[in-house]
């Protein structure tokens, strides 16, 4: 009888214990879930820089986030390996020069190529080398003989558009493709001198006014890099 109110006791005291201890845990609340990381793919990323060289960084981007980041070698080239199906940003940069950005679609399990463009920053009014755009203003005058109001504005209005084209032509010209060369000197090649004045006639319109005298003022712009600028056109 004895040792069996001995036993009761020391489970007692035991459940007591029990009891108060679980009192003093606080709970644990279960960590975020475990973020599945990208599966790899089977498909190879791989091109080269104008000009070539070595050093120049080139970052593989997916929905706004860096995914790998390689430099180039001697001859500018890189690479990236195992990349998954999707679209992607592709990235160089190179002090000294404006950052080139351009989108590239990869699928399947083969080889894509890409051509990025870096332009030697130089001091060039119309140029926003930070923001990547190329900008000019154009003016028309209204021709005296014009039969009435509204004929006059039109054709004010053309010869605005002609001159800020004009003017946009001739900013690009001076802006540099390496240490020897710029635009000007690349439209020897007739090819390209086409393909520059169709990249010209894309350009979008910023603002438009109407001067003192009938005068009418525009300001055109175009992209310098990404996948409509200059840049891309360079490359091909």
């Amino acid at each position: 009888m004895h040792t069996e109110r001995k036993v009761a006791a020391f489970l007692l005291v035991l459940l007591l214990f029990s009891c108060h201890d679980g009192k003093e845990r606080a709970e644990v609340p279960p960590g975020p879930p475990a973020r599945a990381m990208a599966p790899a793919g089977t498909a190879v990323l791989t091109g080269r820089v104008i000009p070539p060289g070595p050093g120049v960084e080139v970052k593989l981007l997916s929905e706004g986030r860096e995914r790998a980041a390689v430099r180039t070698d001697s001859e500018g080239r890189y690479e990236f390996k195992e990349i998954p199906d999707g679209t992607y940003e592709v990235r160089a940069s190179l002090p000294g020069h404006a950052e080139d950005r351009a989108p590239v679609a990869i699928a399947g399990n083969g080889k894509v190529e890409h051509t990025a463009v870096l332009l030697p920053i130089a001091a060039l009014d119309g140029v926003d080398w930070e923001g990547g755009k190329i900008r000019a203003t154009g003016v028309g005058l209204p021709p005296p003989d014009a039969s009435n109001a509204t004929a006059r504005r039109a054709m004010a209005e053309r010869a605005a558009f002609a001159d800020g084209q004009r003017n946009l032509l001739r900013t690009i010209e001076q802006i540099r493709l390496d240490s020897g060369r710029n635009v000007r000197s690349a439209m020897g090649n007739r090819g390209f001198a086409a393909k520059l004045q169709g990249f010209v006639k894309g350009y979008a319109v910023v603002s438009e006014r109407e001067l003192e005298d009938g005068k009418i003022e525009v300001v055109l712009e175009l992209p310098l890099t990404g996948p409509n600028g200059l840049s891309r056109y360079v490359a091909e």
